[in-house]
């Protein structure tokens, strides 16, 4: 794990580990590492990769889209409510709002499409969910736009 050289983790809170759960329809293998490791760089915890989870068919728009609420009970419902650590729910299919959309539990469950918008936005999305807001550095990992795998001084600073 890359650690940061400010103490970003104790500032924001975060929790211990974040557990990525690939979520039927899998995005591409390659695609959950990269983000595996831009989230243990940019945010300096220990991130773990678990079996796919499989939604239940409520979760099913379409083949290329899920709802996020019953996707989100799935995770909790096989890993707990995430208090212990972030759960990050990563797909292939565009994720749209639905039935449930708000985190079960006292933890939050994030639910994130890789294919709409790549790893930059999803790395952005977990930050956010640690409190994070985007930056106006292109070269941070919260800036929009950028696939920068660490945060700058200024992130590191915030909060």
């Amino acid at each position: 794990m890359t650690k940061l050289s400010c103490p970003a983790s104790r500032q924001i809170g975060m929790s211990q580990q974040i557990l990525v759960v690939p979520v039927e329809p899998v995005p591409p293998r390659i695609l959950i590492e990269i983000l595996s490791r831009h989230l243990s760089s940019a945010l300096a915890r220990e991130v773990r990769v678990v079996d796919p989870v499989a939604p239940p068919s409520a979760a099913r728009v379409r083949d290329d889209r899920i709802a996020s609420g019953p996707a989100r009970a799935a995770l909790a419902t096989h890993w707990g409510c995430g208090c212990r650590g972030r759960l990050v729910g990563v797909t292939g299919a565009e994720v749209v709002e639905g039935p449930n959309s708000e985190a079960p539990g006292c933890g939050e469950v994030l639910i994130i499409s890789l294919a709409a918008g790549g790893i930059g936005n999803a790395v952005r999305a977990v930050g956010r969910s640690y409190g994070l807001a985007d930056c106006p550095d292109p070269d941070c990992a919260m800036h929009a736009g950028s696939d920068a795998p660490a945060l700058c001084a200024r992130c590191c600073a915030r909060r």
